[in-house]
């Protein structure tokens, strides 16, 4: 006899609902299994030597460089790379579903559509094709937060789960190091939230699960050291050009003030050429070799013209700092603004296709590169292709922010109506923290800064609904009783 208090009922409903995740996974595979390119990252880590002998980015995760160019070389193409993220995202499919069921809360509705919605995200879809870490990066957020669930749901193995979360934690951070500070926020709301349920067993297991990212964080430190030792002698760093982009971002709230106190002095004439109060050019600052940008004249203000000097990253972080000292409304408003962009619909269509890497061939060097290392060679004008999948995308992109809407009403909902339920507790804290970091690092919208929230929210809206629909049914019901 079925347990009522089980939303699905016997182990029917859920292989089905499995079986039906991974056709929809199988079928985004045939609707396109080329590879995507974000030119720079993409090329950076593909140009990364799998042995570390040669050039490795210091401003990237070059851990992920050497293991995707080891997996496309040895395989001679990059099929292999993508079904295997397409892989990984069937994982995450299941123990979603799985996750879910075992909650015993959820109407099997909510769970279907919950899951149906992750696999058919054309966003999703396409960061599993992309060369990039933030897929990879998210599903090991995302799954460090499914053990999680399971370790505050039960206190049978808390151990056990533990030990999965931690690794998983670990992987997300070393492929995204700005996933570190999200992950324990996450946690620690998590924790807050859930404390009073929690046995000194759990309690045991999360203080190690806490863990994880400051571990992922000093091995990262201390990798970088070694690797790096010759070329950055007595260096140690998290990721170059970290301070760079920092300064780039908050730019519209620098003052000559600022960069007095930093050791680069500019006259009025100076500051005006950087045209820094104009946002669209923030990503030309960081990046711009010329002079006239903010990133160069630090270069030449501090007599370091070498690219990634810590002296110039240091100024950098600097900046931003004495900006907030001085005015710390003036960065928070530019930190509004960089969040209100997100829920534009404008400004994901406008960025979509340089974003997606849709407008520009790929550099002929990186071409012959690709080529002589695959059997199926690739066009330099392969990024400019269409396929169903980026057609899709490019018709639905504008309506992300009414997701992101629905997701930040979805968590509210479920935070004071489902704190028992350790999935939609942490689901929830995720989604909010991870939005609310993304305007810390954007220059303009970057939908890959969001992906977690929007795979959260793809879960998080249809388990809101359904706690509503159960709260109103239950205030009907004893009307309809009494009649």
């Amino acid at each position: 006899m079925n347990d009522p208090k089980r939303p699905l009922a016997g182990r029917t409903g859920g292989a089905t609902l499995d079986h039906v995740l991974l056709a929809v996974v199988v079928v985004y595979a045939f609707l396109d299994l080329l590879p995507r390119f974000f030119l720079g990252d993409s090329i950076a880590y593909l140009s990364t030597d799998y042995d570390l002998r040669h050039w490795t980015p210091p401003d990237r995760s070059w851990m992920f460089g050497a293991l995707v160019n080891f997996l496309v070389r040895r395989t001679h193409g990059y099929a292999d790379y993508v079904l295997l993220q397409c892989g990984l995202l069937a994982a995450m499919l299941l123990t979603l579903r799985r996750m879910l069921w075992t909650e015993g809360r959820w109407p099997v509705l909510a769970v279907a559509v919950g899951g149906l919605l992750v696999a058919a995200d054309p966003l999703i879809e396409i960061y599993v094709r992309f060369v990039m870490t933030d897929f990879l990066a998210t599903a090991g957020f995302f799954l460090g937060l499914c053990a999680v669930v399971a370790l505050l749901s039960s206190n049978r193995r808390p151990v056990l789960y533990a030990a999965l979360a931690v690794p998983a934690l670990v992987v997300a951070v070393l492929m995204r190091s700005s996933y570190a500070l999200m992950i324990e926020a996450t946690l620690l709301l998590g924790f807050l939230l859930m404390r009073p349920k929690l046995s000194r067993r759990q309690l045991v297991a999360l203080a190690c699960v806490l863990a994880a990212a400051p571990a992922g964080i000093g091995l990262q430190l201390a990798a970088n050291r070694v690797v790096f030792k010759t070329t950055f002698p007595g260096e140690t760093f998290l990721m170059k050009e970290s301070g760079v982009f920092l300064a780039g971002v908050f730019a519209p709230a620098l003052e000559p003030q600022d960069f007095a106190k930093v050791g680069a002095p500019v006259s009025q004439a100076e500051f005006d050429r950087l045209n820094l109060k104009n946002r669209p050019l923030r990503n030309a600052q960081i990046w711009a070799t010329v002079p006239g940008f903010e990133h160069q004249l630090l270069k030449d203000k501090l007599h370091h013209p070498e690219d990634y000097s810590a002296v110039v990253d240091h100024a950098s972080k600097a900046l931003v700092v004495n900006a907030f000292k001085r005015d710390p409304l003036g960065v928070i408003g530019v930190y509004l603004q960089n969040a209100a962009e997100y829920f534009m619909p404008s400004m994901w269509r406008s960025y979509a296709q340089s974003e997606m890497g849709l407008d520009r061939d790929l550099p002929d060097s990186f071409v012959g590169m690709s080529n002589a290392a695959t059997t199926l060679k690739l066009p330099a004008n392969v990024t400019r292709l269409r396929s169903p999948l980026i057609k899709m995308y490019l018709a639905v992109c504008g309506y992300y922010p009414v997701q992101l809407i629905l997701g930040l009403a979805a968590a509210a909902v479920l935070l004071i109506r489902e704190r028992k339920s350790a999935c939609s507790v942490l689901l929830a804290c995720a989604a909010v923290i991870t939005l609310a970091m993304a305007p810390l690092y954007s220059v303009y919208v970057i939908p890959r800064y969001v992906l977690m929230t929007v795979l959260a929210n793809a879960v998080l809206i249809p388990l809101a609904t359904a706690s509503l629909g159960r709260g109103l049914f239950r205030r009907r019901s004893p009307a309809a009783a009494s009649v």
